[in-house]
């Protein structure tokens, strides 16, 4: 299958599913070892023709170099003290042919050739391996290449991703290809961005770590002819993640996530053995196997994950799974092979690396979702009013949540103000309150509204300010999710208006500040049914538990999260709040402290209680890890500045 001037020609195509969700573990073939896949289960028969040469050269193109090189790895024997040298030949991606000459391959790469889904894709190969290879992606359809390219040529393989997910690539032309380093990832991305594995809601993730396992036959991959050993002798005796084994003093570079964030784990078995992953203490959703929805989902909205505790993966399998980290700051969670391959005796050197809880607050990637104060912005382009959710990606403002384009439209006589917002960033949906009562669109206050219909599951004439309403991403319905009268907050005039907003979807629990202070002539209960009543101030995080999740304004009882009058905000009115696992953000409603003094934060920073802990036994005194610190300044939203202009807040 040689074109013109001795170019090696295949095309490959990801495989299109037409008759629903497919079981790759029922589909295709496992093999024991890294073999030739040539079998007709991956790969189909296409021509290679003369058009395929002219569709190559205008296709996008990549660079791989194959080549030999030298990997040090931590000595399990003495805890990494000292290094083993290994010999192995692997790929390493390049901007051009050129840059072979100096390009360094790494043992166990993890970085991935990144593709995008619908992309036709010329992948060349320039052959400095001293022995003939091939490509092949395991999972990938295409026209076997078993010819290969000759030692000090190159080839091209075309490729046109439709099948978002992970991938293994690798030389197959002789059984200890492979073994000897010759394998890499392809990482395809939906055409939409990098934000979700496969373009459903389910694998939107918040970052993504690539794992690769793979073993070394440090015999074999150090013969002066690694082609005249047996392949049937293949002993390993090194067990790596990354290219690297974990010892006790070399540890695989971990990963430093924050709590809550949901973190894409990308599987890549590059061993010829089968490997079990597990991540300590923490449930994974398996949304794919090499690229594949997971079997029993539905494709592209509504699939269920698979949710587990351990990963199964064949020899060459990938598999895509999202683990959302809980954890205290600081802490370090394991993500082990579950095997327990070692390299040497005491459990020394094993495939072992960290998922490490970030000591908190915000990050680079984290997404700021935010609404006015009685005001109108042109930010980028992009007019926000009170009545709209933004979004702050770290570089633009875009539109979120459009209110007017869902019937809360300032009319002149009401304002329909945003002041507290959450976000569901997996589903879209939008959880809000109101600065001030407003008529119920479609209802018999405002009866011509043309969305009536989508707020029909809405009872009542009037949005009053001491709810919490639901939008539904999916259905575009609203409803009542916590009816504050339900739960003893009265509409008195403002003091209830519920103006800080943080829920949990799972638990139905609602945390919540309000516009005054809860005082017990206002009888509010302490629980459903009780006598006994509840009070909180307006500078305290206040949290309503249900009984029953899927109730939230049922039975239930009501308690503190966070008295910020212990933290110098005595004075203060907070009007927007978010909670991690570990903190406590908020913004207030005046500058503080009032009168300023140092540290100042203007009305409207984001402002952190970090790693939050609320009084011990015997104490009555909240406490953090560290001073109050600004995590978001307002100002950055937009160069002229919107100063006492935020209301609400939620992360992402």
């Amino acid at each position: 299958m040689a074109a013109d001037g001795g170019l090696q020609l295949m095309t490959m195509s990801f495989t299109t599913r037409t008759d629903g969700p497919m079981n790759t573990k029922r589909q295709k073939t496992r093999r024991p070892r890294l073999t030739a896949l040539v079998a007709a289960a991956l790969f189909a028969s296409i021509a290679v023709t003369t058009a395929n040469v002219s569709s190559a050269a205008a296709a996008t193109d990549k660079w791989l170099c194959a080549k030999g090189g030298t990997a040090s790895i931590a000595n399990p024997a003495d805890g990494g003290l000292t290094n083993v040298s290994v010999s192995f030949t692997g790929f390493v991606e390049v901007p051009s042919a050129a840059d072979c000459a100096t390009a360094v391959p790494r043992l166990g790469d993890p970085t991935p050739v990144r593709l995008t889904e619908g992309v036709t894709y010329n992948i060349h190969v320039v052959n400095q391996a001293g022995f003939a290879i091939n490509l092949v992606g395991v999972g990938l359809s295409g026209a076997p290449d078993l010819i290969g390219i000759a030692p000090g040529a190159s080839g091209a393989y075309e490729v046109t991703p439709v099948v978002p997910g992970t991938y293994m690539y690798e030389s197959d032309l002789d059984p200890r290809h492979s073994l000897l380093g010759l394998h890499g990832v392809i990482v395809v991305d939906p055409a939409a961005g990098p934000t979700s594995a496969h373009g459903t809601a389910v694998s939107t993730y918040d970052t993504e770590q690539i794992i690769v396992i793979t073993e070394v036959d440090v015999d074999l991959n150090n013969a002066v002819d690694p082609f005249a050993v047996d392949s049937l002798a293949y002993d390993p005796d090194l067990f790596l993640i990354n290219g690297q084994t974990n010892t006790t003093n070399v540890q695989v570079p971990p990963l430093v996530v924050d709590p809550g964030e949901r973190v894409l784990l990308r599987y890549i078995n590059a061993s010829p053995a089968n490997n079990t992953m597990t991540v300590v203490g923490l449930r994974q959703e398996l949304v794919a196997f090499d690229g594949e929805i997971q079997e029993g989902s539905a494709v592209g909205v509504g699939e269920t994950p698979l949710d587990v505790s351990n990963v199964f993966l064949s020899a060459g399998q990938t598999a895509d799974a999202m683990v959302t980290v809980f954890g205290s700051p600081g802490q370090k969670i394991p993500i082990y092979n579950r095997n327990l391959l070692t390299s040497a005796v005491g459990d020394n050197g094993a495939q072992l690396m960290f998922l490490q809880v970030n000591t908190g607050g915000l990050t680079a990637h984290s997404k700021i979702y935010f609404s006015l104060n009685n005001a109108v912005r042109n930010m980028g382009g992009v007019v926000i009013r009170d009545e709209d959710v933004a979004r702050w990606d770290g570089t633009n403002v875009t539109m979120f949540f459009q209110g007017s384009a869902h019937g809360l439209i300032d009319n002149g006589a009401n304002l329909a103000d945003i002041d507290g917002v959450d976000v569901d960033r997996i589903t879209g949906d939008v959880w809000f309150s109101l600065r001030q009562d407003f008529p119920r669109p479609g209802g018999a206050l405002d009866p011509s509204n043309p969305h009536a219909a989508e707020w029909v599951g809405v009872a009542g004439d009037v949005l009053q300010e001491n709810d919490v309403f639901r939008y539904d991403a999916s259905t575009g319905l609203m409803s009542i999710w916590l009816d504050g009268s339900a739960i003893g907050l009265n509409d008195l005039s403002n003091i209830h208006d519920i103006n800080g907003l943080d829920v949990d979807p799972v638990t139905g629990v609602t945390n919540f500040t309000t516009n005054g202070n809860i005082s017990p002539f206002h009888n509010v209960p302490l629980f459903t049914g009780s006598t006994t009543t509840f009070g909180a101030m307006n500078e305290d995080v206040i949290r309503w538990t249900p009984d029953v999740a899927a109730a939230p304004s049922g039975a239930g009882s009501l308690s503190v999260v966070a008295d910020l009058s212990d933290l110098g905000l005595a004075g203060e009115n907070i009007d927007a709040v978010a909670l991690t696992p570990t903190d406590v953000m908020f913004s207030t409603t005046n500058e503080y402290p009032n009168p300023p003094a140092t540290p100042d934060f203007d009305r409207d920073d984001l402002v952190a209680c970090l790693g939050h802990q609320p009084p011990a036994a015997g104490s009555v005194t909240d406490t953090c890890f560290g001073p109050l610190s600004v995590q978001f300044d307002a100002d950055t939203l937009n160069a002229g500045g919107i100063a006492g202009q935020v209301d609400a807040y939620a992360i992402g």
